[in-house]
């Protein structure tokens, strides 16, 4: 099995991601769920969200290869950005229409992409038969 780049780069930000939630555990365990923890915990979720946003950037260029349905889905991955940064800069009373906005973006995208990918898998199906 062939590792491209792409696939590398996305094992990479997964492992970031999931480091910065061991992080976060780790800083839970070691000051009991201190103020002090909590305040570090905020900056280390923005770093986390960031990297998100980030990581869908370059995930939705994937999409691009896949035809009309693979160009909407990066449109729709794309979207998912702005809303984050919005989010970011919003005071948290403002922000609760945002991150519904934002979670329907990205719920969107992951209905896109089930419907391409079973629609790649039926036709790549068929020319294996």
């Amino acid at each position: 099995m062939q590792i491209r780049p792409l696939d590398r780069t996305l094992a990479i930000l997964a492992t970031l991601a999931a480091l910065s939630v061991a992080t976060m555990v780790i800083g839970i365990l070691t000051t009991r769920g201190s103020q002090d923890y909590f305040q570090t915990a905020r900056s280390v979720s923005q770093v986390k969200f960031h990297a998100s946003y980030l990581a869908a950037l370059l995930f939705s260029f994937g999409f691009l290869q896949f035809g009309r349905l693979g160009r909407t889905i990066a449109v729709v991955l794309w979207c998912y950005i702005p809303f984050g940064i919005l989010i970011s800069v919003t005071p948290v009373e403002q922000a609760k229409a945002l991150v519904l906005a934002r979670t329907i973006f990205f719920v969107f995208a992951f209905i896109l992409s089930a419907v391409l990918f079973a629609s790649q898998a039926k036709s790549d199906g068929r020319y294996s038969q």
